[in-house]
């Protein structure tokens, strides 16, 4: 009888042990994966604002060739003008 309550004494102590082991790898598995998405969304946050920002300066690099090339129209207009008088 003491070996057979000595058995389930160590059996209960395994069980104890299997129980804090389950629950360590559990919440080590979920901050892994929160961590993981957390890193995932600030990477595409930033590349996101990268890709934004590239095309702000874009629009402000496009406005100027713009301005440009009507100020070039412009004075070729002008040097044909000029030629014809």
């Amino acid at each position: 009888m003491d070996r057979i309550e000595a058995m389930l004494a160590e059996i209960r102590a395994e069980i104890r042990s299997l129980r804090s082991t389950i629950i360590v790898t559990a919440i080590s598995s979920v901050l892994a994966a929160v961590l993981g998405i957390s890193a995932t969304n600030a990477a595409l946050y930033a590349n996101m604002r990268a890709t934004f920002e590239t095309g702000k300066e874009t629009a402000v690099f496009q406005a100027q060739v713009v301005k440009l090339a009507e100020e070039t129209i412009a004075l070729a207009k002008k040097m044909e003008a000029e030629k014809k008088k």
